[in-house]
């Protein structure tokens, strides 16, 4: 099989694949783009075709569920989250009951795709925004939900970020500029889906996952060697006017 590739494209990286499109990972919809209320993305302005930056290789053992469990754990703290609750599955039996109903589809979606594995995750929160994290049972990828202000991600459904999308933001934040004009926050966490096709370490993306921000937009490329069992991410973090804030690349291995 060949191996994937990046190229460069207006507006962020894009894999070109040599093999089939992504699954639904842990229940996002099929490829769609939406202009949600907050933020404002329709001022995002089209950069010139970014230069590819240099890949780095920061990890030294192979991702598993627990790994991503607790890159999870790592950005919820790096973006002032706290731990709102230590059992995940408990939380969301009492909150389904009691406050948050749209909670129980979002729940169905990802057990309908194996995401059954509770006590590797808790729950983390900050006011405005609410995550948890579930292992697959294939042992291999893991999902986590981002809800804005008790909805899920500005009435487009939750924000389903899976395996490699995690591993992403928890490697960005690693090299996030320390002389950056906006908050790790404001660059990395997810708020809004404008693309969000699903993914899965074992298969590379076609077209890149595309987040709205609280400073811009959020680009998440993705190709997988399912054979080698390795991958290859790259992040651009964006502000509304175009101007880059963060544009890497790694490489690391998930089996």
């Amino acid at each position: 099989m060949n191996r994937r590739h990046m190229v460069g494209t207006v507006g962020g990286a894009v894999l070109a694949s040599a093999g089939a499109l992504a699954l639904a990972g842990c229940g996002s919809d099929k490829a769609r783009s939406g202009q949600p209320s907050a933020p404002d993305t329709s001022r995002l302005a089209v950069p010139r075709v970014p230069v590819a930056p240099p890949m780095t290789s920061p990890l030294a053992a192979p991702v598993t569920p627990v790994m991503v469990a607790g890159f999870l754990a790592q950005f919820a703290e790096r973006v002032n989250m706290r731990v709102v609750a230590d059992d995940v599955r408990k939380w969301l039996d009492d909150t389904v009951q009691s406050a948050r109903p749209e909670l129980a589809n979002i729940r169905q979606k990802m057990e309908s795709h194996g995401f059954t594995d509770y006590p590797k995750s808790k729950v983390f929160g900050n006011g405005d925004v609410t995550v948890y994290g579930v292992a697959n049972t294939d042992g291999i990828n893991f999902c986590a939900p981002f809800m804005v202000n008790g909805r899920p991600a500005m009435g487009q459904g939750a924000v389903l970020a899976e395996g490699p999308a995690l591993t992403a933001l928890h490697l960005a934040t690693q090299n996030w500029p320390k002389g950056s004009p906006v908050s790790m926050m404001e660059g990395l966490l997810p708020v809004a889906k404008l693309h969000d096709f699903g993914s899965q370490f074992e298969v590379g993306l076609d077209q890149p996952l595309h987040y709205g921000t609280k400073a811009g937009d959020l680009t998440i490329g993705y190709a997988a060697d399912p054979v080698a069992g390795t991958g290859v991410l790259r992040v651009l973090s964006r502000l509304l006017t175009g101007e880059t804030l963060l544009d890497r690349r790694y490489t690391f291995a998930w089996r």
